[in-house]
Order: structure tokens, then C-alpha cells, then sequence
């Protein structure tokens, strides 16, 4: 798949997620968390990675509220490494801690304030994307920040954590892609309609 047509895929899924009413992503959100909160990797999860929705992304708003205060779970938040370009580093959070805005208009954790983690040892990492296929294949935003930050996962056997698992809409479905080399494969997606058990 040429970069000219991810680029037409990602203006095309964007706007259709645009044009989702408020309900309409409500009832999809709730329905995808439902999922989510059945997986038995959840639920033994102590270390997950979530995301601040932006662009009408699935919104973990409502899930982060309510379960961040359970114990023995810790939830973090991507922020952009500024030592390593174009990587991610993932910081604590609970459900009213402060939040500042990046350079993409993306809230991110005050980090003077929280604790670091190594995405080595994260057990659960929630991926944003703008479509996916069947076989666990993504296309983000084009900056690459997910695939750099996880190259790890290539490594020779796989290793087995984080799991990564993707949300999405149904409708950003495509038909299958062509990874590039460098491109991390997901665990997982869910959508409202199902779950894609992949790797």
C-alpha cells in the first residue's frame, strides 16, 4: 500500500468519524469497554497504557474515570519523548490529575508530577488507529510514534508482552494491508460489533 493511498484511507476514516453524532460514539465507546473489561488479560492487568481520545478516537474518558481508582491496577498515558524523536514515553494517571496539552494538541500527564514506566513493562498498551484489517495490521496518523516506541515487539521469538489492542470503529475496517517492515502488528482489536483475536 503506497503512502498516497493510506494518506486517501486516513482522510476518508476521518471524516466519516466526524460525522458520528455524540450518541453514536457513546453507545460504540460503551460497548467497546464492555468487551474490554471481559478479557480475562484485563482483569489480571496491573499495568496499562491508555490514551486521550483526539480526531473523535474511541473516548476511554469514561472507562478512566471510573476504574482508575480500583487498586492494584496502575493506568498511564503516552507523552512525547523529547530525548528520542518520534518515540513515546508513558506516565501515571488517575481521573483528575493534570493534564498539558503537546505540540498535536493532545493532553498529555504533567510528568514533574508522575511516575515513569518502561513500555517494556506496561502489561496492556490501548492503540488508537485510523483503520485496521483483519489480521491485526494499522494505520495511525503517520508519524510512526507507536511502531518506534514497540519495535521491540519484533525481536526474534516475539516477546510477549505488552499486548497491544486496538479500538476502533466498525466502519474503519479496510480491506487487508500491507505492513511495512517496521510496522508492529496488534494482539487485539475491538470494536462495538466484536473482538479480533489476532496474536
Amino acid at each position: 500500500m503506497t503512502s498516497a493511498q493510506k494518506k486517501h484511507i486516513r482522510q476518508l476514516l476521518r471524516q466519516q468519524r466526524h460525522q458520528l453524532s455524540f450518541q453514536e460514539k457513546t453507545i460504540a465507546a460503551e460497548k467497546i469497554m464492555q468487551q474490554l473489561l471481559a478479557l480475562p488479560e484485563f482483569q489480571s492487568c496491573h499495568h496499562l497504557a491508555c490514551y486521550v481520545a483526539h480526531d473523535n478516537e474511541v473516548d476511554l474518558h469514561a472507562m478512566i474515570h471510573t476504574v482508575t481508582t480500583e487498586e492494584k491496577r496502575y493506568y498511564y498515558l503516552p507523552v512525547l519523548d523529547l530525548h528520542n524523536p518520534h518515540r513515546l514515553e508513558f506516565y501515571t494517571y488517575q481521573s483528575g490529575d493534570t493534564l498539558i496539552t503537546n505540540r498535536y494538541g493532545i493532553p498529555e500527564p504533567d510528568i514533574t508530577h508522575q511516575q515513569r514506566i518502561a513500555p517494556q513493562e506496561l502489561a496492556i498498551v490501548l492503540v488508537p488507529l485510523v483503520a485496521f484489517d483483519e489480521y491485526g495490521h494499522r494505520i495511525g496518523r503517520g508519524a510512526g510514534y507507536y511502531d518506534r516506541t514497540f519495535a521491540f515487539l519484533l525481536e526474534t521469538p516475539r516477546r510477549t508482552r505488552p499486548l497491544l489492542i486496538g479500538l476502533a470503529y466498525d466502519f474503519q475496517q479496510v480491506e487487508p494491508i500491507e505492513p511495512d517492515s517496521w510496522d508492529i502488528t496488534l494482539n487485539k482489536i475491538i470494536t462495538e460489533k466484536r473482538t479480533y483475536h489476532i496474536l
